[in-house]
């Protein structure tokens, strides 16, 4: 059982678990996990979601240790794949959609995956290196043409029922691979524990998350602050977050604070910056639900 600061955790552990699947199992699953643009999807429709994914990923061969790729920004099926994956014991691997192609190439090559998950934009950069890094699939969350498949519609195909991969808590769960600024994006593998570790900190000292509270981020979740504080620590207490694509825009970003009333917006300086050269946001917005 590892130890951390005098508390103990448990041996067995799986992310998936620790985020989405306690709270249907526990009552709280009618709750918000995702909003996104006019839609809402709660654990339990979440869950369903991600066993779908899960199954049509064992399907197509995808198993425990395997690496898949998503290349995609903040959206529902980012964290739907994201999820299938962990729940089979895969190693999700969220890439920028910053990354060029050779960035990408290094990537396929690295990881040894398998699978991409992406859409339009994400295949267009595959394609410039698809000759020289083949993949078994690639999975469209749209109809774009020349994808081996529509994510869309595998998920359609698989029953919502998925028993979750009985994982140790330090077995790999997620990897990250750094921005390549110092040379070629190396990978960073992650384990189960992760969460907690980090997690259980920011929750109870930091955010203070409740259920009913709503985080929003404008940061990719290929990136690890993001990642924890706009899907795996908020979900650990039932809270719910804003995925919104596109890049950081200042104006919108307090469109989105305003009309979902974020509780809890998790940023970085460079995007406050930009957000205080906006003019007369007191008397346009009203932001009175942010409390962190």
């Amino acid at each position: 059982m590892p130890i951390y600061r005098g508390l103990a955790f448990p041996d067995r552990l799986n992310i998936a678990d620790y985020t989405v699947d306690c709270h249907v199992r526990e009552g709280r699953g009618d709750l918000v996990a995702i909003y996104f643009e006019d839609t809402t999807i709660t654990f339990r429709e979440l869950q369903a979601s991600a066993n779908r994914c899960g199954n049509g990923l064992l399907r197509l061969g995808a198993g425990a240790g395997d690496h898949i790729l998503t290349l995609l920004p903040n959206r529902p099926e980012t964290l739907i794949v994201i999820l299938g994956a962990m729940k089979i014991g895969a190693i999700p691997v969220p890439v920028s959609t910053l990354y060029r192609a050779r960035d990408l190439e290094a990537v396929i090559l690295n990881s040894d995956a398998t699978l991409l998950v992406t859409d339009a934009a994400g295949l267009k950069t595959y394609d410039e290196i698809r000759a020289r890094a083949p993949l078994k699939h690639v999975l469209l969350v749209d109809d774009a043409p020349g994808g081996h498949g529509d994510l869309h519609r595998l998920l359609q195909a698989e029953a919502p029922e998925l028993r979750t991969r009985d994982t140790a808590w330090d077995d790999a769960a997620f990897m990250f691979y750094t921005s390549g600024t110092t040379g070629r994006p190396k990978g960073v593998e992650h384990t189960h524990i992760w969460g907690l570790w980090w997690g259980l900190p920011m929750n109870t000292q930091l955010m203070q998350t409740d259920p009913g509270d709503i985080i929003y981020m404008a940061q990719e979740l290929s990136f690890s602050f993001p990642f924890g504080s706009l899907f795996v620590f908020p979900f650990m207490t039932a809270t719910s977050v804003v995925l919104a694509p596109g890049r950081f825009d200042a104006e919108r970003n307090f469109q989105i604070l305003s009309r979902y009333r974020v509780t809890h917006f998790c940023t970085v300086p460079t995007q406050l910056r930009m957000m205080l050269a906006v003019g007369d946001t007191e008397r346009r917005y009203d932001l009175s639900s942010l409390r962190y």
